[in-house]
């Protein structure tokens, strides 16, 4: 068996470069693509007054859109629910949505709405106020921003009115605005335009 000559080496010595090089370019390509189209999980646009389970979500906080985004790959979604339920007529559901995308914050946003153990009744507007209180169908919103959390308070102005609400195709959908208090330094958060249409 002949041993390839110097030149002979060489050339394939080049050639196998070359065919890496292009592969790493390949590669590099496909992830510059791939980062492009799925470099964040977001709702493109502020929902409008649906009422079909689209799963969007939005809000205004001190005239800034809040809208559900995590970065590509985040444990979890932009939007996530959780509801139990005690009895036929009575329901606990929490819907939290946050925006982690938003480079002028460092630990991002969070608005978080809960009922607790209360009657949901479509077309009923329900007072927010700082705990659960099922007598007064007592809702509550926190906001938080940067690890800071401003908390809705009973004697603030705030309410949810519930636009659908169906047990059976697990939908629920409302409006609704809030003031809430920071409750370390009481400084204060005001929402408006806040909406969502999930399924829970």
């Amino acid at each position: 068996m002949l041993l390839p000559t110097l030149r002979q080496a060489v050339t394939l010595a080049a050639s196998k470069t070359s065919i890496m090089k292009r592969y790493s370019c390949i590669a590099t390509l496909l992830f510059l693509l791939f980062s492009c189209f799925v470099g964040c999980t977001k709702q493109k646009s502020y929902p409008t007054d649906t009422n079909d389970g689209q799963g969007t979500f939005g809000a205004t906080i001190n005239n800034k859109q809040v809208l559900p985004c995590v970065p590509f790959l985040t444990n979890g979604g932009p939007i996530s629910t959780n509801s139990f339920q005690y009895s036929p007529t009575l329901f606990s559901i929490s819907i939290s949505a946050r925006n982690t995308c938003d480079k002028n914050y460092t630990y991002g946003r969070y608005v978080v709405v809960s009922f607790d153990s209360i009657l949901v009744v479509e077309n009923a507007t329900y007072k927010f106020g700082n705990g659960f209180n099922a007598a007064n169908n007592q809702v509550r919103c926190v906001y938080s921003e940067d690890l800071s959390d401003y908390v809705s308070d009973s004697t603030l102005p705030g309410s949810i009115t519930v636009r659908k609400f169906d047990p059976l195709s697990r939908i629920i959908s409302a409006s609704f605005e809030a003031t809430s208090k920071e409750k370390n330094n009481g400084q204060l958060r005001t929402l408006t335009q806040g909406k969502f249409d999930l399924k829970y």
